[in-house]
């Protein structure tokens, strides 16, 4: 018997498998090329947005703070520099490299990970979390 709409041969298990081997829109947008071209935002412009994410999330120097879909890392390093302790996420290895070269350039030490933010558990690991920009609304 065969799953309604599937191909020929695949069933039941099988028909999950092709549905999850397939890439999402945002798996595929957030390459080398999308890096590449995207504005960089002024020095000024992070600094406000990361003086209100801490003033917003009211942890004290030293805690340790989670930035999901971090991108290139512009938020995450600025919030390092104000004495945070960040930990970067994102589904992007480019945009993590990126976050990387960010965080040498200015000298900050910010663990950047590549995982998928709907697959995450964690048990009272941070202090704060912040999503930050658009990427909450993909899913």
């Amino acid at each position: 018997m065969h799953a309604i709409g599937a191909p020929p041969g695949i069933t039941g298990a099988g028909l999950d498998e092709t549905r999850k081997k397939k890439r999402q829109w945002f798996e595929e947008l957030f390459n080398d090329d999308y890096a590449r071209t995207m504005p960089r935002l002024s020095s000024a412009y992070v600094e406000r947005e990361a003086r209100f994410i801490d003033e917003s999330l009211g942890c004290a120097r030293g805690a340790t703070i989670l930035d999901l879909g971090c991108g290139t890392g512009a938020q995450a390093v600025a919030l390092a520099q104000r004495g945070l302790e960040v930990i970067g996420v994102d589904l992007s290895l480019a945009m993590l490299a990126r976050a990387a070269d960010e965080a040498a350039d200015r000298n900050q030490r910010i663990n950047f990970v590549q995982g998928d933010m709907r697959d995450m558990s964690f048990d009272e690991a941070f202090d704060g979390v912040v999503c930050w920009g658009m990427t909450f609304g993909y899913f």
